[in-house]
Parts: C-alpha cells; sequence; structure tokens
C-alpha cells in the first residue's frame, strides 16, 4: 500500500512519479487536473494520465476523465462517469506484421492472418502482461480519492458497480 499512497499522492498534489510498482506493474503517475470543481454541488471533472511503464518499449498511455455528477434527491454522491482511453505502445501495432513475416517465412503460407494475429496477441501477452484491467482498477481508485475532496465524510458514490466506460 506504501506505493499506492505515493501514487495517489502524485496524482492530487504531484509532483509526478515514475516507475512505481502498484499491483505487479511498473507505472508512471502524472498530476490530475480539476475542471469545474464545485464542493458545494460535488460536482466537477478530474482528467490524468498514468502510463504502464516497460522497460526497453514505449510506455501505454491511459487518459481517463472522471466527472463527478453531483448529489441525488437524498444528498447522496451520484456514481461519477468515468471514460478511460488506452493508447498502446507503437510496438504493439507493429508485431502482427513482424510475426506474418515469421510465419510467411517457415510456413511459405502468407494467407494465415488469423493466426498470425492471435500469435502476436499471445506473445504480446506473455511480454507485456495483462495490464488493462490493473489499469481501470487503478482508475477507480484514483476516482475515489479524488471524490473525497468533493464529498463530505469521504462518500465518494462509487459503489460497487462503477460506472466505467472504455475507448
Amino acid at each position: 500500500m506504501k506505493n499506492l499512497d505515493k501514487a495517489l499522492r502524485a496524482v492530487r498534489r504531484g509532483p509526478e512519479v515514475k516507475r512505481l510498482e502498484v499491483a505487479g506493474h511498473h507505472w508512471n503517475f502524472k498530476r490530475a487536473k480539476r475542471e469545474g470543481t464545485d464542493r458545494k454541488s460535488g460536482t466537477g471533472v478530474v482528467k490524468g494520465r498514468i502510463s504502464h511503464n516497460v522497460r526497453f518499449v514505449d510506455d501505454d498511455q491511459i487518459d481517463y476523465e472522471i466527472t463527478y455528477l453531483g448529489r441525488d434527491a437524498r444528498g447522496k454522491p451520484k456514481k461519477p462517469m468515468i471514460e478511460i482511453k488506452i493508447k498502446r505502445a507503437a510496438w504493439k501495432q507493429i508485431a502482427p506484421k513482424a510475426v506474418a513475416a515469421l510465419v510467411a517465412y517457415f510456413s511459405k503460407n502468407t494467407s494465415a492472418t488469423a493466426t498470425v494475429d492471435a500469435l502476436a496477441n499471445e506473445i504480446f501477452k506473455n511480454i507485456h502482461g495483462d495490464w488493462d484491467k490493473v489499469a481501470e482498477g487503478l482508475v477507480a481508485v484514483i476516482a475515489a480519492e479524488m471524490g473525497k475532496s468533493l464529498y463530505p465524510l469521504g462518500r465518494t458514490g462509487l459503489g460497487r458497480a462503477g460506472g466505467v466506460q472504455r475507448s
């Protein structure tokens, strides 16, 4: 939890922290930007970026936007809307072409597109890890943390089913 606390501090107040291990992966955490936050109404937007850091390749970028929607008629916080956009490292797009060349070379068959994609994805997963779900979890934790400043008593509106949208 010590590293997660450092990450949340960087998101809240800065400065950026680099290559911090959280949940079995290395990440860079940048300070989030608040736009139009109103503590009285419990509304506002928080935008930020975390990077999945893997040595010797470009980082995967995770941009997030958390929209706090205020309170319901009973005064309880509404669930925030969370949008996550993942920009994968450039080599992820190059890997299928490299695998296709290898398959064509070894099998003399260039029509194995489905096999090439599956092989490229498996190689990518084995080298890079299955980090997407971890990134979504980190953004949910960030949403809860940043929501503390909008809502009294730490209520953030995040229940078991958060409003996460991936694109």
